[in-house]
C-alpha cells in the first residue's frame, strides 16, 4: 500500500492519524483559505488536517489522478460542510515514500465559506495565526 493509498483510506474513514502518518517532517500545506500563506511543518499541517478532516463530512474520493512522474497525485472528493454539498481535490506531491505538500481546493463558494467559517469554531484559528507569527 502507497502513501497515496493509505491517505485515500483514512480521509475516507476518517482516521487522522492514519492520513498524518505518511508526512514528510517539513511537509508543506498550501491553504485552501489563504492564498498567500503557506504552513510547514508535519505536526501543525496534521493538526489543520485533522481538523479539515472532521469539518469535511462523509469524504467519498470519487476519482484519483497521477502525474506521469510519479510524484504528482490528485484525489477527487465529495463532502458536506454542515448543510453545503461541497465537492473538492486533495493535491499532494510525494518524495522519499512521504507525503512533501498537499494542497486543498473546494467548492463551491458557499461550501469554502462554510468550511473556513467551521475551521474557526474548532479552533484552527490559533494554530494558523501562530504560523503566521501572530501572537
Amino acid at each position: 500500500m502507497t502513501v497515496i493509498d493509505t491517505f485515500r483510506t483514512a480521509l475516507e474513514t476518517g482516521d487522522r492519524g492514519a492520513a498524518t502518518a505518511g508526512f514528510a517532517a517539513d511537509v508543506v500545506l498550501h491553504s485552501p483559505a489563504v492564498i498567500s500563506t503557506d504552513y510547514r511543518g508535519r505536526e501543525l499541517v496534521a493538526q489543520i488536517t485533522g481538523m479539515a478532516m472532521q469539518t469535511l463530512e462523509g469524504i467519498r474520493v470519487t476519482d484519483e489522478l497521477h502525474g506521469r512522474e510519479g510524484g504528482s497525485h490528485a484525489l477527487v472528493f465529495e463532502a458536506a460542510v454542515g448543510d453545503e454539498a461541497a465537492q473538492g481535490v486533495f493535491h499532494l506531491a510525494t518524495g522519499g515514500g512521504q507525503i512533501v505538500s498537499l494542497t486543498l481546493l473546494l467548492r463551491p463558494l458557499r461550501a469554502v465559506q462554510a468550511f473556513v467559517d467551521t475551521m474557526r469554531s474548532k479552533g484552527a484559528q490559533p494554530a494558523l495565526d501562530h504560523a503566521r507569527g501572530v501572537r
